[in-house]
């Protein structure tokens, strides 16, 4: 009790403060302070910009697309290079029927990265229905992703960490656009897909930046980044000039069968860009299509113009679509310390009783779908590459390895 003395000495007033206006002030002053952090939180810069991205309407997953086991069919699928082929990213044949690859050590915690060891190996098929895997080229420092033959039977490579190098059938190896060379005045790297004109021009792909490297995939899709490019480089010249600069991540490219346009997969963004070479439309690229079901790694063109996509997994939907949707909401979750540093939106985790993440599409040059094949294993986690050859679709990863082979009743046309 406090005792309040008036100027009038024979008067007292006994005055017993009141605990509801206590905590009624206590409260004030949170909310007060609580409103202060909001609004300084809202007026600090995210890390990156948010410019908000609305997915393509997917196609529906009935007829050709309903959901399969294909990919888990015991009587259709076998395994090439067990034990001896990991990360098996892109795969080509050549013109001998063997099959050429990507190929690394397995990672350990020594070592702690997946590219121990990179190199470029070799699969026979023997008579008796056997294969044996024999290492041909070694990459030191680099990490072959998407590879082509051109026409004088080179091995053009986009290696990571390397850049696009090109593989002689002797097995001598010479870089055509170095890791870090300024192309238009950026720095070139990150290298990942290829494709080779008529002509002998190289198409390919810048994946991502060092900047965009170290913040994670996730971030880059939630803020709809686009530090990938699509590039082309004539080896005879040495000039390389970028086509298209935003892409969400530079991955696979064919070219259309009279070259006309090249395709590029826009990988965090569910879809294939075409950039017209030819015609009233040349030097422009509009979208091909977004209604994938998911993210294209690479694209692969067989010999009767079929399209052979790679998606490495469903599309994200649920609360990561919807919040880089909105600008607004993406830029303020970007700036929650560690919520998206590291996470890779592109390698979905999963355990051995899940469905598989990634599936296999063969496409002709309408968008007609051909074929649809689900339900990978966990070591195809997450599918990079599907290539087409003498009736069997072979499948690489970056996530695990060997390669799996799927045999066809009957091959895919247009």
């Amino acid at each position: 009790m406090t005792t309040l003395t008036s100027k009038h000495p024979e008067r007292t007033v006994s005055v017993t403060p009141r605990p509801g206006r206590s905590i009624r002030n206590i409260l004030l002053i949170i909310l007060a302070a609580l409103a202060l952090i909001l609004i300084v939180f809202l007026l600090l810069p995210p890390p990156v910009t948010a410019t908000g991205f609305t997915p393509g309407i997917v196609w529906p997953a009935t007829g050709v697309l309903a959901p399969n086991d294909a990919l888990r069919d015991p009587a259709r699928t076998s395994w090439i290079g067990e034990g001896q082929l990991y990360y098996p990213e892109d795969i080509v044949f050549d013109a001998e029927g063997r099959m050429v690859l990507g190929n690394r050590d397995l990672p350990n915690a020594q070592a702690g990265t997946a590219d121990v060891n990179a190199r470029i190996s070799r699969v026979t098929f023997n008579a008796d229905g056997s294969h044996t895997v024999a290492d041909w080229v070694m990459l030191p420092g680099g990490g072959p992703l998407d590879m082509r033959f051109d026409a004088a039977g080179d091995l053009i490579v986009s290696s990571w960490g390397q850049g696009l190098i090109a593989v002689s059938p002797d097995g001598v190896v010479r870089t055509l656009v170095a890791d870090g060379e300024l192309i238009d005045g950026r720095p070139y790297g990150y290298s990942d897909g290829v494709a080779i004109a008529s002509d002998g021009r190289i198409f390919h792909t810048q994946g991502t930046s060092t900047e965009w490297d170290a913040l994670g995939s996730f971030t880059l899709f939630v803020s709809n980044g686009g530090p990938g490019r699509l590039i082309v480089t004539d080896p005879a010249t040495g000039q390389s000039q970028t086509l298209i600069d935003d892409l969400s991540f530079g991955n696979g490219i064919v070219l259309a069968p009279d070259e006309s346009y090249v395709l590029v997969a826009d990988q965090l963004r569910y879809r294939i860009l075409r950039y017209w070479l030819t015609g009233e439309r040349a030097g422009t690229h509009d979208v091909w299509t977004d209604a994938l079901p998911g993210m294209p790694h690479n694209l692969y063109r067989d010999d009767q113009n079929v399209i052979w996509v790679a998606l490495n997994r469903g599309r994200v939907g649920g609360v990561g679509d919807q919040l880089r949707a909105n600008p607004f909401l993406a830029a303020q979750a970007l700036k929650l310390p560690g919520l998206f540093a590291g996470q890779d939106v592109d390698n979905a985790p999963r355990d051995p009783v899940q469905r598989g993440a990634g599936s296999v599409l063969a496409l002709d040059f309408n968008q007609n779908v051909l074929l649809n094949l689900e339900n990978p294993p966990m070591q195809l986690n997450t599918l990079s590459a599907a290539t087409y050859h003498d009736g069997a679709v072979y499948i690489g990863t970056i996530g695990g390895g060997p390669v799996l082979r799927y045999q066809l009743d009957e091959r895919p046309l247009p």
